[in-house]
């Protein structure tokens, strides 16, 4: 049996039937500076995600397009960069933006202004069905600074760090595991969304979120099974020894699972 070759057409099937994806989060080699500079040497580690256009638009390559397309790169387009150690989820956020609307600091969040949001469903849980969004922006209204805002779950530890560059700007975020009671370990999987209301001139919305496929914004929270997943793997990936050749539905673990799809393909080629 070829299981190298099932293991693809079973990948391919799954991302074109459920328009979901799974990212395999690199384990940080160096821990970066929250200063909102994102330095070559202090993010080479980690794993990149571009939402940028025209894929923006091509969803579910990078993202489903909720409402507004942008026009241009410098419309609006992200880069991500995500790793993660035993203390801290770190994230990186570099955002094109050619018209940036910073809201206050209301009690309901930054999103009335321009926003980078990222919610984290902590093992995918299907019973949290809270809102665990967090509002990152790079600075306010009131030009206090980067900052970012809560909505179903705590990031009481964090530390965020932003600038303003030309034609966008930048974020930093380190979160803590801690907040999550939860300790990290190769191999956990964990749902992810990506949101970036874009505020322009006469309240246009640019709506992009990393999810199934829905474009429904009821479904995505309410159902997190619905969301993308990102799984943490160590410096070479599940672990000191790497991916097992018999770890077939690639979650960094030999078990009754990879079994199953032994059985269920017995007597294929």
């Amino acid at each position: 049996m070829n299981f190298s070759k099932y293991y693809m057409l079973m990948v391919a099937a799954v991302a074109v039937s459920a328009f979901a994806m799974n990212y395999e989060i690199p384990q940080a080699t160096v821990t970066p500076a929250i200063d909102g500079e994102v330095s070559a040497g202090e993010w080479a580690d980690a794993l990149v995600i571009n939402i940028v256009y025209p894929d923006i638009i091509n969803a579910p390559n990078n993202g489903t397009l909720l409402q507004t397309a942008p026009t241009s790169a410098d419309d609006l387009s992200m880069v991500w960069r995500i790793k993660w150690d035993a203390e801290n989820l770190f994230i990186a956020c570099e955002v094109k933006d050619d018209v940036v609307f910073w809201d206050t600091n209301p009690a309901d969040g930054f999103n009335a202004g321009d926003t980078a949001q990222i919610g984290i469903n902590k093992l995918n849980d299907p019973a949290n069905s809270a809102l665990p969004i967090h509002d990152l922006v790079a600075d306010t209204v009131n030009s206090t600074g980067a900052a970012f805002f809560n909505r179903g779950d705590s990031w009481a530890s964090a530390v965020i760090g932003g600038s303003i560059v030309s034609g966008g700007y930048v974020i930093e975020v380190a979160v803590k595991w801690a907040d999550y009671s939860y300790v990290p370990a190769a191999g956990d999987k964990h749902g992810v969304v990506i949101i970036y209301p874009d505020v322009e001139t006469g309240g246009v919305v640019d709506g992009l979120i990393t999810d199934s496929g829905s474009g429904n914004w009821g479904s995505i929270f309410a159902v997190p099974y619905n969301w993308n997943t990102m799984t943490l793997v160590d410096v070479n990936g599940c672990g000191a020894n790497g991916r097992s050749e018999a770890d077939f539905n690639a979650d960094c673990y030999v078990d009754i699972q990879d079994f199953a799809i032994i059985a269920a393909n017995w007597t294929q080629e």
